[in-house]
């Protein structure tokens, strides 16, 4: 299981940084254009539109394997660490669930689309195709991560983050710049 979940994590990251180089050499490219021949090269906006689909559903997943998504934590920070890593292990699965379900509809509604994009001339049930892409991917982080909680010891936000704040570095004299 951690063998895989390196692996997915591998893989999203890398797809992460390629979507955003991307995104930025074609906005670079965009800006050249612009500047020197007065005119806009059209698709650039387009893919940038696919790729800013695609960062966010990926990046839900990323996020979610990393455990910064945002939560309600004061119940849990209250809990014993063995109640604490139950009651995280049913969040988990629960999200896990309910990614699980709308990948489903997701898919189903990604499938159901025919229109091409206006300039790339790309199908569009293929870009919406990222959705439950992402969402299946974030549904399996949180099935990892509740796996970890029932496997215990201990509370796990992520499959290898455990719960908890991480530890401000110790500031050497006044924050104001004064000793």
């Amino acid at each position: 299981m951690r063998k895989l979940h390196a692996i997915q994590r591998k893989l999203e990251g890398w797809l992460l940084a390629a979507a955003m180089i991307v995104m930025a050499a074609a906005t670079i490219v965009n800006v050249f254009a612009r500047n020197l021949t007065g005119d806009t090269i059209a698709a650039t906006e387009e893919l940038n539109q696919f790729l800013i689909v695609l960062v966010c559903f990926v990046g839900l997943s990323y996020a979610a394997g990393e455990g910064r998504h945002v939560r309600m934590s004061a119940l849990c920070d209250a809990l014993p660490v063995r109640a604490r890593r139950w009651l995280l292990a049913g969040i988990c699965a629960t999200t896990a669930l309910l990614l699980f379900a709308l990948t489903w509809y997701a898919a189903s509604y990604a499938l159901g689309v025919d229109r091409r994009s206006p300039v790339l001339g790309v199908p569009l049930g293929w870009v919406y195709l990222v959705a439950p892409a992402g969402l299946f991917l974030g549904g399996v982080q949180y099935a990892f991560a509740a796996a970890r909680n029932v496997a215990g010891p201990g509370a796990y936000v992520a499959a290898d983050r455990p719960d908890g704040y991480e530890e401000l570095e110790p500031r050497t004299g006044d924050p104001r710049g004064t000793s």
